[in-house]
């Protein structure tokens, strides 16, 4: 319950640095060397600084944000969320999702880039996990994080034997913005709940 309680007594740019940038998440029991060795194994794998890897969702605060999820708990059904901070990889994604020939696509591929063309990318990401296989360096990052998971996947931490879900943001700014817009709408259910 102190999640909820600090969603509603701290301004939401406060709250994004405290329970997500600068925690250790909840999937890593508190244990601040795991969470760093963990990030360095990703980046390493990624080609990126440790720094620019964040874990949000349930499996850092504990709970999800999710107004559809209704604040629940992490529990063993629960992904991983990873943001990925790099202005060049979006720079290279962009790009190449611009330039994306539609017609050689399926419908539910064309769905997916036309969603980041109209909405994603507008805030400042891009949802890898669900369109690696168009982008030139999906490949080599899905095999990396696969790789990875992989070694977690004795059940060490609940890590590897978990869905990932990564998305590449432009920036830390953005990043920040996308959690705090998702923070409002968390918001906006508990007053809703509450008064209703």
């Amino acid at each position: 319950m102190e999640v909820q309680n600090e969603l509603m007594s701290v301004e939401s740019d406060i709250f994004v640095s405290r329970y997500i940038m600068d925690a250790v998440p909840y999937i890593f029991n508190d244990s601040f060397r795991k969470f760093i060795e963990w990030k360095h194994r990703i980046a390493e794998a990624l080609k990126i600084d440790p720094r620019d890897i964040i874990i949000t969702g349930s499996a850092c605060l504990g709970v999800s944000l999710n107004p559809q999820k209704n604040f629940k708990k992490f529990d063993a059904t629960s992904d991983i969320d990873i943001g990925i901070i790099s202005p060049h990889y979006f720079d290279i994604a962009w790009h190449e999702i611009r330039n994306l020939d539609l017609t050689n696509l399926d419908i539910r591929s064309r769905k997916k880039i036309k969603d980041h063309k109209n909405r994603l990318i507008f805030y400042g990401t891009i949802a890898m996990d669900q369109i690696w296989e168009k982008i030139s360096f999906g490949i080599q990052w899905n095999n990396a994080l696969t790789k990875i998971k992989l070694e977690y996947d004795d059940g060490d931490e609940g890590i590897g034997n978990r869905e990932w879900h990564y998305r590449i943001y432009m920036d830390h700014k953005a990043f920040r913005d996308y959690q705090i817009n998702s923070i409002k709408t968390a918001k906006e259910k508990m007053l809703e709940d509450n008064n209703g």
